[in-house]
């Protein structure tokens, strides 16, 4: 009897793992979800959907994008995070999912366990735009308004504990401006109140923001990175300029749920390689001011390591207070 049941159990482990390495060498046999964890119209999104629809070729499945924006993207994240390890939820990230574990003590997720790098494919400088009612047209002419004005300066962002957030805070820290931060679900309400001058000031994403400006409905002050981009905006000047040192981008990338098995990552990661030195992706993504870039999962998670070191030493430096 006992032989007959350790057979039987034996027999069923077999059959699991021939099931389970049929279902790898087959994936995907149906549909897929890229979840955004921001609101439609943002970099994120912009960024997700374009490698999403090139995705559905390259596959040959359906791929359903997803928005679930709140919580700095938290919510999105840990929705992905808790999907079953298959290859058929994927999340679409930025810097803020290394951000965010430094300023909520309550995730229901770990980065490091719950969620798998599959590649990181674009970077994005920031822009700083202001509504045209503020009288400012450079970095200096900010920070002196925004002394004088003494906190009556708004700065809008995609919600707390985002890239942007951060990249205004290290502003604040380094030049002594006054602005108060007001937060926002995402791009979808952000962009409204700040064309409204209802906020006046934003560290914002390239692909997002880049259409207000060219409709003069905001002015362009400066973007973030090391150098002038070369996509877009070229002429402007970076913060660097006149705050020496500093420097922020927005990376990109998509992972999987922790735990999905090493062959079907693999199989993502080759098809995104793919797509994203496709020359017409490679234009589309550079109209939007990203900078393709090309990162193996290992590459990646590299790089959210690094990170994650990194603002955790800043916020902590910021004082900025875990929620």
């Amino acid at each position: 009897m006992r032989h007959t049941f350790m057979h039987l159990t034996l027999c069923a482990i077999l059959a699991l793992g021939t099931a389970s390495a049929a279902a790898e060498e087959n994936y995907p046999g149906r549909p897929i979800t890229v979840i955004v964890p921001f609101t439609a119209g943002g970099g994120v999104d912009t960024f997700g959907r374009i490698l999403s629809e090139q995705l559905q070729e390259k596959l040959g499945q359906p791929v359903i994008v997803e928005n679930r924006p709140g919580a700095g993207g938290n919510i999105g994240a840990a929705a992905a995070a808790k999907a079953r390890p298959d290859g058929y939820t994927l999340l679409v990230v930025q810097n803020g999912v290394t951000i965010n574990p430094w300023l909520h003590k309550d995730l229901s997720f770990d980065i490091k366990k719950d969620l798998t790098p599959v590649g990181l494919y674009a970077n994005l400088p920031i822009v700083v735009a202001v509504n045209p009612s503020l009288p400012v047209n450079s970095i200096g002419e900010l920070i002196a308004y925004s002394k004088a004005r003494k906190s009556q300066v708004f700065y809008a962002t995609p919600g707390t504990g985002t890239p942007q957030h951060l990249a205004t805070e290290l502003f604040i820290s380094m030049t002594g401006a006054q602005m108060e931060h007001v937060p926002y679900r995402g791009a979808t309400d952000l962009f409204p109140d700040i064309v409204a001058g209802r906020s006046q000031v934003m560290f914002g994403v390239l692909a997002s923001t880049a259409p207000f400006i060219e409709n003069r409905q905001l002015r362009a002050l400066a973007t973030g990175g090391k150098n002038r981009t070369i996509s877009m905006f070229s002429d402007l000047p970076t913060i660097a300029e006149t705050v020496p040192g500093y420097d922020f981008s927005v990376w990109y990338g998509i992972m999987a749920t922790g735990g999905t098995p090493a062959p079907i990552i693999e199989k993502l990661s080759k098809a995104y390689l793919e797509i994203i030195r496709t020359p017409g992706v490679r234009q589309r993504l550079m109209s939007h001011g990203y900078e393709p870039i090309e990162m193996s999962p290992t590459q990646m998670r590299d790089v959210i390591h690094r990170d994650l070191e990194q603002w955790g030493e800043l916020t902590r430096k910021l004082g900025m207070a875990v929620r």
